[in-house]
């Protein structure tokens, strides 16, 4: 796997892992950073900062490596920066694109396939009305009827009737 798609498939396990605000992927973005093969192994962080858009300047650098640090040193702080930077980069970019949603009813963030006819439910979380066909929640106030014969307010009216 490339770099860049790499970045792009960390970015997506965040999204779908820790939702849709960006005030809960940092530890995750860090981590995922950290334990990530572009970052462990030396032969890899020229990798990083050939194909970063976000290579951090020196004084940035230095402020992060300790006094006797080597150029090794130097360099995986660089890649470490730059892959953080992308990958909070790609995270926004799948938010803006609203590549993924969060269902209403299950509260998971879920792709953007995963939506069903209903405006903010996944597929795993509507069923069809028997009466008209049209799709409401499995659960909660808009399903009446039964489990096995699930109805819409609408329908269910017309029922008792």
């Amino acid at each position: 796997m490339s770099y860049r798609d790499d970045v792009q498939s960390i970015a997506e396990d965040i999204v779908r892992e820790h939702g849709l605000k960006d005030d809960s992927w940092h530890d995750a973005i860090s981590e995922s950073v950290d334990g990530s093969s572009w970052i462990i192994y030396y032969s890899h962080n020229e990798e990083v900062l050939d194909n970063t858009d976000n290579e951090p300047d020196n004084k940035e650098v230095a402020c992060m490596v300790k006094e006797n640090g080597n150029w090794r040193d130097f360099r995986q702080v660089a890649a470490y920066m730059a892959m953080e930077r992308d990958v909070w980069e790609a995270c926004r970019k799948i938010v803006e694109n609203e590549e993924f949603f969060t269902c209403e009813h299950c509260d998971e963030t879920k792709e953007e396939d995963e939506q069903s006819d209903l405006e903010g439910y996944c597929k795993a979380c509507v069923i069809p009305c028997e009466g008209c066909k049209e799709l409401i929640p499995k659960s909660g106030m808009d399903n009446y009827g039964t489990e096995e014969h699930p109805l819409c307010k609408d329908c269910d009216k017309e029922d008792e009737g």
